[in-house]
């Protein structure tokens, strides 16, 4: 057998500590340890929440605005804009304004989800293709682009997978538009 040279997602890092984990900032910055949460009103403290290192901001966050009535106006910053999190203000009928994550297009300087246009059951591509948008059996949402990148004149722009583009729609997708959209406003800033 060999070590593995990668990380295991709940790997224990302490025979002292055995709820300590890595805590990662950046792939090439990292700690071990632990992670404080804190709510705060303007002046006040309103919740604090000890997790292991792994655990991510707004998997956290959600214990933290338990107490507080529905209606707030919740701010953050991007580690708080996973689509979950921003379910779960919608449904508690808060307000999020929190940055959201940066968009990794498939190739540098490409195209993002962004640049694609979703209408009901389909979407289109910045040439114009239009493709159906599929479900799968576990309910993941998914467009093929397929053989139309092949003669496509902007595929360098967009993919370099031999099978052409593929977009797999996040879960809370409309909800991560919005919050894009809302990032670029003069209000938000």
């Amino acid at each position: 057998w060999r070590i593995a040279r990668r990380t295991a997602p709940d790997r224990m890092v302490s025979v002292v500590d055995p709820e300590s984990r890595h805590v990662h900032k950046t792939t090439s910055s990292y700690r071990d340890g632990f992670k404080g949460h804190i709510a705060i009103e303007p002046g006040i403290i309103t919740a604090t929440e000890l997790t292991a290192g792994n655990v991510g901001d707004a998997q956290a966050a959600p214990d933290l605005i338990k107490d507080e009535n529905p209606g707030i106006e919740v701010l953050g910053n991007s580690a708080y804009g996973a689509g979950e999190f921003r379910h779960h203000l919608a449904e508690r009928g808060d307000t999020a304004v929190i940055k959201p994550g940066p968009l990794r297009p498939a190739v540098d300087g490409g195209f993002t989800i962004d640049d694609f246009f979703i209408d009901g059951d389909e979407m289109t591509c910045p040439v114009g293709v239009t493709v159906a948008i599929r479900t799968s059996r576990s309910g993941v949402r998914s467009a093929r682009y397929g053989q139309n990148c092949a003669r496509c004149v902007l595929r360098a722009r967009c993919t370099t997978a031999r099978d052409g583009r593929v977009i797999v729609l996040h879960q809370h997708h409309d909800l991560l538009v919005a919050a894009r959209r809302q990032a670029r406003t003069d209000a938000f800033d």
